[in-house]
């Protein structure tokens, strides 16, 4: 009987999913945070935030949104095997359950996009300020207040705020390996952008 208790808190854990159960309830355990209300309110809410900042980016831009719709549902599939295959792998049948992932590599993507606009509208800026004519200067303000929009205003900085915040706190409350975790998946949304306009050329 307490060997059962035992085995049934530890599928009841927390920190992740158990091997057991058919495929579609580990993965239902997974995308809800095994049940954790606090975790399924941070996280989906900063899904929430990140696909706003992500659909403010591509809104013009249809060949990148439908390129990175499809990086983006690689990056959830990617989120969902990885808990499935930690599962497997663990001593105690315990995976990971989230979707941090998914939210952090938006971030970083969004991030090195706005520092990228930002780098090319102050570059803009630089090139009016010597342009030859003022025709020439005109044009190349123009440019630069063309091409990058909001660097800097409320909506930029709360969403950063709200996304140093969030990783903040589970760097505070939870394992290292989940920081570390939070900054590969920034490092992968950094080099899906880096892709993204590599093949869009």
């Amino acid at each position: 009987m307490d060997q059962q208790v035992e085995n049934d808190a530890d599928i009841a854990s927390p920190n992740g999913c158990s091997v057991d159960g058919s495929l579609g309830s580990r993965i239902a355990c997974i995308l809800s945070y095994n049940g954790s209300t606090l975790d399924i309110c941070i996280n989906y809410t900063m899904l929430a935030v990140n696909l706003v900042a992500c659909k403010r980016i591509l809104t013009k831009q249809q060949r990148r949104r439908d390129l990175l719709a499809l990086l983006f549902g690689s990056v959830w599939i990617f989120q969902i095997c990885l808990c499935l295959f930690l599962a497997h792998v663990s001593e105690n049948g315990i995976g990971c359950a989230g979707i941090s992932i998914v939210w952090c590599a938006m971030a970083g993507w969004a991030a090195w996009w706005l520092r990228q606009q930002q780098r090319n509208a102050n570059r803009n800026k630089n090139n009016a300020l010597f342009a030859p004519t003022r025709t020439r200067r005109r044009k190349s303000l123009k440019s630069s207040q063309t091409n990058y929009d909001g660097g800097g205003g409320v909506w930029d900085n709360a969403w950063l705020v709200a996304n140093a915040a969030t990783l903040f706190y589970y760097f505070v409350t939870e394992d290292i390996i989940t920081t570390v975790a939070h900054i590969c998946a920034l490092i992968m949304g950094i080099l899906l952008e880096i892709w993204a306009t590599t093949s869009n050329k």
